[in-house]
């Protein structure tokens, strides 16, 4: 009697992207490589329920998903601590890697990433491995010095911790800027700015940009 063929276990994939013919070409590309691609999500709020019914081995997810992808890496990485989380850009935005990062992505690769290194990414990803561009590893040391958080007293006595990048964000709320206007003087995409101004509102406990201003003076 002949052997049962013995066939490879894929490491499954989810796919979250926005676009539908970038979904569709990652998952070619991605079964034509060994993969099995279980899943396909077009926002955060997607990617989080099909990966927890799913299960997949990675979560691959856009950066600029819709919904946030800190918010779907956050979640996915509490619902299934199995699961590697691995982001996909098109740009460095230097603080929307750390915050993708400190909520729990294993990676951070960019879209022009050749088929060969994204399949030995994906698997190393699968693995246990951080996936980590060269380019960026210098830019995430340089920026370890900024995550610890110093005292700043508000106005009203209050005492609160802020990190260095709130406290550039709060100086420039001072100066009554708009989000376009800090992204343009930090060099950082909008919509990073935006997180970095609630979390800053969070801190303060109001939810108004001019009493934050108010309170944040000397």
């Amino acid at each position: 009697m002949a052997s049962a063929a013995i066939h490879p276990v894929r490491t499954t994939v989810l796919v979250a992207d926005s676009d539908h013919f970038v979904r569709a070409g990652i998952r070619v590309f991605l079964e034509d490589a060994g993969f099995s691609v279980c899943a396909e999500a077009r926002d955060a709020g997607e990617a989080i329920a099909l990966a927890t019914a799913r299960r997949p081995d990675v979560c691959l997810l856009d950066a600029e998903l819709a919904g946030g992808s800190v918010v779907a890496t956050r979640e996915i990485t509490t619902r299934l601590p199995h699961a590697a989380v691995v982001i996909m850009g098109r740009a460095v935005d230097r603080d929307g890697v750390l915050d993708v990062l400190r909520a729990g992505a294993q990676g951070y690769l960019f879209k022009d990433l050749n088929g060969p290194a994204l399949s030995q990414a994906l698997r190393g990803a699968a693995a246990g491995e951080a996936v980590i561009p060269r380019r960026l590893v210098t830019t995430i040391l340089g920026a370890l010095d900024e995550d610890d958080e110093s005292h700043a007293m508000l106005a009203d006595g209050r005492d609160v911790q802020l990190t260095a990048r709130e406290r550039d964000v709060a100086r420039l709320l001072q100066k009554q800027m708009s989000t376009a206007e800090m992204a343009a003087v930090l060099g950082i995409a909008a919509v990073t700015v935006r997180r970095h101004v609630s979390t800053l509102l969070r801190k303060l406990g109001t939810s108004d940009r001019a009493v934050a201003a108010r309170l944040l003076s000397p």
